[in-house]
């Protein structure tokens, strides 16, 4: 599940449900929980709330992990493009 949250709002958005195009520059905070590994849709993912908007200072990643080799195999490919 990914979750985006709108700052002004309080809103969630589980993103696996919008897909592409979906475009709300206000969103501040991605929570990944999921086993994320084509360096491509983490970036798109990571767009979302990197995008500015008015009033946006900043934006929060939460990459969650669970101690499960595939997912930590997921996570090391997320750290290649976290740098």
């Amino acid at each position: 599940m990914i979750i985006l949250v709108d700052s002004r709002e309080q809103a969630g958005y589980d993103f696996a449900k919008y897909g592409a195009g979906f475009d709300c520059r206000e969103l501040s905070t991605l929570f990944l929980a999921t086993p994320i590994r084509f360096n491509g849709r983490l970036l798109q993912y990571l767009g979302r709330v990197l995008r500015p908007a008015p009033g946006k200072d900043k934006a929060l990643v939460y990459d969650y992990l669970d101690p499960v080799w595939v997912l930590e195999n997921a996570a090391r490919v997320r750290g290649r493009v976290y740098g």
